[in-house]
C-alpha cells in the first residue's frame, strides 16, 4: 500500500507537459500544489485505520426465594452490571405473570446501589414467573434477567427456617419466648433488630410473619399477640400509594405510610378496616385552593374532588378495583349506581351520597362520603372536599356527622 501511494505522489508531482509552460490553459503551481495536499490526505486516510470500539454490554441478576408460603413476603435481589461492573442509581424493575402466560405486570421498581446491587420486596397473590428488568438508557442497553418461578408450598414455616431464607435482613435475635394465644397451639416470639417474627402453630399448620418498622411499634405497644389485635395473619403488604403498608392481624389492621403515625383498626372485615385506615390518616389534610389538593395531582384533574378522594382510599388501600378510579364526580357516581345499586340503610364501609346544592331546586348527587359509623339519628362520615368543621372554612379531608335524613342513597363496595 504504501509503495502504491508513494508512486502515485511521485507521479503527480513530475508530471508536466511539455506545453505547461507556453500554453494559457496551463494550470498554474498552486493548482498542482493543491491536488498534491487532496491526494496525500486520501493516502494517508487509507494508512490510518481507527481503532475499533468494543460494544457496551450489560448483566442483570434475580435471585429470590423459590417456595415461599402464602401470605410471605418475598425478597427479590440481583447485580447489574454495565462491562462487567457493577453500576448504582440504575432503576430495576420486578415483573410478574402467571406461568404460561405471555402478560407481564410490574410489581415496583427499585435503585440499584453501590456495586450494583439492587433488592426489592414483593408480596404475591398466587404462585408466579418473574424477571428483573433494566430499561436502555442512551449508548447503555437494556438487559432482562433469566425468569425466575416462586411456587407456594404447604410445608412448615419456623422462625428458624424463616430466618435462613431472610438471611442478613432478620438482624440478629433478642432471645426467644413462647406465650398462650387464644386460637392457636402456641406463639413464638423472636424479637430481632430488624423486626419482630411471630411463629404462629394452630392445628392446621405452623407459619412466621415478619413485623416491621412503625407497624412493629404500633403493634407492640398493643400488646403484640397478647394484645388486642392477636396474632399476625401473614406479612405487611406494601409498596401501596404514599409508599404506605398494611397489615392485618387476627383481631384488626394497621396502616402506615410514609407521611403520617400508623392507623390502628379493631376488627373482624379486614377489607373495610383497610379502606377505613387509610381514609383516616387523611383527616386534617387542607387543600390549598380550590379543586387544587393532592389528590387532583394523583388523578390528574382540577375536578371537584370529593369522589376523587373516595377514589384515592381506594387505592390506597389496595381495593382500587373494589372503589374504582374516576377524574370527576359525575363519572364516579354512575359507575356507583349502575355497578353497586342504590341501598336506603347504611353500614360501615358504604359510601353515602348527598345534594348538597338544594337551593338550586334540582335533586341530584352532589357530594360522596366515606360511612365508618351510624347511630338512630346520625351517620358518622369521613369526606374529602369538605369544609373544616371547627372552623366552616376552607376545603380538605375530615370527620363529618350528618343527620340519617342528608343522605340520598348508599351504595355497598363489594369489599
Amino acid at each position: 500500500m504504501v509503495s502504491r501511494v508513494t508512486l502515485l505522489v511521485m507521479s503527480l508531482g513530475t508530471h508536466r507537459p511539455a506545453d505547461a509552460l507556453t500554453t494559457p490553459s496551463a494550470r498554474p503551481r498552486r493548482t498542482v500544489r493543491r491536488a498534491l495536499a487532496l491526494v496525500l490526505t486520501a493516502a494517508l486516510a487509507l494508512l490510518v485505520v481507527p481503532p475499533a470500539h468494543a460494544a457496551t454490554t450489560t448483566s442483570l441478576t434475580l435471585t429470590m426465594d423459590k417456595t415461599p408460603r402464602s401470605g410471605e413476603s418475598i425478597w427479590f435481589s440481583g447485580t447489574w452490571k454495565v462491562n462487567g461492573k457493577g453500576t448504582s442509581n440504575k432503576t430495576i424493575s420486578l415483573d410478574y405473570r402467571r406461568k404460561g402466560s405471555t402478560r407481564w405486570t410490574s410489581a415496583g421498581t427499585t435503585r440499584s446501589r453501590a456495586g450494583g446491587a439492587w433488592a426489592l420486596r414483593y408480596k404475591p397473590a398466587a404462585s408466579y414467573e418473574y424477571r428483573a428488568r433494566a430499561e436502555a438508557w442512551g449508548s447503555t442497553p437494556g438487559a432482562l434477567s433469566p425468569y425466575r418461578q416462586a411456587r407456594f408450598v404447604s410445608n412448615k414455616r419456623s422462625i428458624e427456617s424463616r430466618v435462613n431464607v431472610l438471611g442478613w435482613r432478620a438482624g440478629t435475635s433478642n432471645g426467644l419466648r413462647t406465650v398462650d394465644v387464644p386460637g392457636t397451639q402456641k406463639v413464638r416470639y423472636d424479637s430481632r433488630t430488624t423486626m419482630l417474627l411471630v411463629e404462629v402453630t394452630t392445628s392446621e399448620r405452623v407459619r412466621t410473619w415478619t413485623v416491621e418498622g412503625e407497624i412493629r411499634k404500633a403493634y407492640t405497644a398493643k400488646g403484640s399477640a397478647t394484645g388486642e389485635l392477636g396474632y399476625p395473619l401473614g406479612d405487611a403488604r406494601c409498596r401501596l400509594l404514599d409508599n404506605g403498608c398494611l397489615q392485618r392481624f387476627r383481631n384488626g389492621v394497621i396502616y402506615d405510610n410514609a407521611f403520617e403515625s400508623p392507623v390502628v383498626l379493631l376488627g373482624k372485615k379486614h377489607s373495610v378496616l383497610e379502606v377505613i385506615a387509610v381514609a383516616r390518616s387523611q383527616v386534617g389534610y387542607a387543600a390549598p385552593a380550590s379543586n387544587i389538593s393532592r389528590y387532583n395531582t394523583w388523578v390528574g384533574t382540577t375536578n371537584a374532588w370529593c369522589s376523587i378522594f373516595q377514589s384515592w382510599v381506594g387505592a390506597a388501600s389496595g381495593h382500587e378495583s373494589t372503589i374504582r378510579t374516576y377524574g370527576n364526580f359525575p363519572d364516579f357516581h354512575s359507575w356507583a349506581v349502575r355497578s353497586l345499586g342504590r341501598k336506603s340503610a347504611p353500614t360501615i364501609g358504604a359510601i353515602a351520597f348527598f345534594d348538597t346544592h338544594t337551593s338550586d331546586g334540582v335533586s341530584a348527587a352532589t357530594h360522596a362520603g366515606l360511612v365508618i359509623g351510624y347511630s338512630s339519628n346520625a351517620i358518622y362520615t369521613i369526606e374529602g372536599n369538605t369544609s373544616n368543621p371547627a372552623t366552616g372554612t376552607g376545603r380538605g379531608v375530615y370527620y363529618k356527622t350528618r343527620p340519617r335524613s342528608m343522605p340520598m342513597y348508599y351504595v355497598y363496595p363489594q369489599y
